[in-house]
């Protein structure tokens, strides 16, 4: 092996570990013994779907979830098919390889930041949104793209077949074939409003003179996406004041994380609650106001668990933990998988969890979530066993189920 081929896949391993923290069931074993299957030769893993309820503001969307194992290969494959693509620069989400997420998130808020601030005529900005873009995405658009290889053209049939969709939100190779699809439309904006846009993913923003400028760039978005059979969404694509951008997506949030959380819970900021819960030391105040934040936000919940992993060992952190798990459905599947994952990580944890969510888990048909069931009851030291466990999970418990062996990840992005 050559010292290109060592780069990338290292590349590929630091890459794939972003992925993971955007993953909506947590994995039992950390991905551990997942990183092999990132090797190009790989054969493809069977393709196990499982479904469970996202929250989002105002409502929960069912999203397929698939095996580490499936997730490593497609993002391997991904790769391999957008080696030569380079994105416009203007385009901040989802750019190579190597491309790191928060340094991205900052630098697509600087931009927007810039434009908002740029006072020289440009009064206006114009967002723009495609309708249900990861759900919608036609495989046309997707297979005939100048860089699809025939590997990943048969897995995105595989998964389109078998789930009514060729991208799985929260997939960071998902997010990728995006960025790279809708290259066309970037065509679009670069001729009609150069150096005036950028864009994250399916959502744009661009600064204009006047409304009628902003109409016509927005015809123009709507027949570039009509070519790739994609439309924009009408209650998203909206031509606002240029000003709204810097209290809006380019607000800056940062700062101590203590004052960003009680200015978050004071206002009811979502944005600075997910600023602040990672970064938070472990306070009585925190912890004690956490499980009533959860309550109203549950999209919270896997940045709640990672301040909790910090919080557990003190008497008020306990206290959170017990309460969300006491509070928290069986069917809720989501935050299940997110509570399990502490449970893997903490033996008190585990030997607090409620065995009507072990149950819902180990039942749910979702092997990720039967998996982190069967290491939560495991840790736990629950006498009654649970449905046989996954092949992966068989190695650990033969090792004797150590809390501390290839514990699950809570750092998340979610």
């Amino acid at each position: 092996m050559g010292d290109k081929d060592l780069m990338v896949g290292r590349a590929l391993r630091e890459s794939f570990g972003q992925d993971l923290l955007t993953d909506p069931i947590p994995d039992a074993l950390g991905a551990v013994d997942v990183l092999p299957v990132l090797a190009r030769s790989a054969a493809s893993p069977p393709l196990d779907i499982g479904w469970i309820g996202i929250p989002f503001p105002g409502r929960t969307e069912v999203v397929p979830v698939v095996s580490p194992a499936v997730r490593a290969h497609l993002h391997a494959l991904t790769e391999e098919a957008l080696a030569a693509h380079r994105p416009r620069p203007e385009v901040f989400g989802y750019r190579s390889v190597s491309w790191e997420y928060r340094r991205g998130y900052r630098a697509r808020q600087e931009r927007l930041r810039a434009l908002g601030e740029r006072g020289d005529g440009f009064r206006y900005v114009l967002t723009l949104d495609v309708h249900r873009f990861f759900g919608s995405l036609p495989p046309d658009a997707l297979l005939a793209a100048e860089w699809m290889t025939p590997g990943l053209a048969a897995r995105l049939t595989e998964v389109r077949a078998r789930t009514g969709r060729c991208l799985l939100p929260g997939h960071r190779w998902a997010s990728r074939l995006g960025t790279a699809v809708l290259d066309p439309v970037d065509t679009v904006l670069a001729d009609a409003a150069p150096g005036r846009w950028a864009r994250w993913g399916d959502d744009w923003h661009v600064v204009v003179r006047d409304e009628a400028e902003g109409e016509r760039i927005r015809t123009a978005v709507g027949a570039a996406l009509a070519g790739l059979g994609l439309w924009l969404s009408p209650e998203k694509s909206v031509v606002g004041t240029v000003g709204s951008l810097l209290g809006g997506t380019a607000r800056d949030v940062a700062g101590p994380a203590g004052e960003v959380w009680r200015r978050g819970v004071a206002a009811d900021d979502a944005r600075a609650l997910r600023y602040a819960l990672p970064r938070l030391a472990p306070t009585g105040e925190v912890s004690r106001a956490l499980p009533g934040v959860v309550r109203e936000r549950p999209g919270l919940l896997p940045r709640a668990v990672r301040y909790l992993d910090r919080a557990v060992g003190t008497a008020e952190g306990l206290t959170a933990v017990r309460g969300t798990l006491a509070a928290t459905a069986p069917g809720d599947l989501f935050a299940v998988g997110r509570l399990l994952a502490l449970a893997g990580r903490h033996r008190v944890v585990a030997e607090a969890v409620p065995e009507a969510l072990l149950r819902s888990a180990a039942g749910s048909g979702v092997t990720a979530l039967c998996a982190l069931a069967v290491r939560a009851a495991a840790v736990g030291g629950r006498p009654d066993p649970l449905p046989e466990p996954p092949e992966r999970l068989r190695p650990w418990l033969a090792r004797g189920a150590d809390v501390r062996d290839s514990p699950p990840t809570v750092a998340t992005l979610l």
